[in-house]
């Protein structure tokens, strides 16, 4: 497992740092809902996207993107989950 970790949420193209936020704690939900780790899924991930614990990722993942989900001004954008300390 990683030493440092900081689960933290960045937009691609034109989602603003509040919406980037927003999905940060969708995906937190997803996480504790899910009793999941957020390192452990991230390490996974980077690992093996086609793993179990990469699939959480990439769930919590899809969960951020639900704010901008719909909105045509974010057709091009999305949120991504990062690790702050990486």
């Amino acid at each position: 497992m990683m030493d440092k970790f900081e689960l933290s949420a960045e937009g691609v193209g034109d989602v603003p740092d509040y919406l980037a936020q927003e999905g940060l704690e969708l995906a937190v939900l997803y996480f504790e809902e899910h009793d999941l780790e957020p390192a452990e899924c991230y390490a996974a991930y980077k690992q093996d996207t086609d793993s179990e614990l990469g699939q959480a990722w990439y769930a919590a993942e899809t969960e951020a993107n639900r704010v901008i989900q719909g909105n045509k001004k974010y057709d091009n954008s999305m949120i991504v989950l990062v690790n702050e300390l990486a």
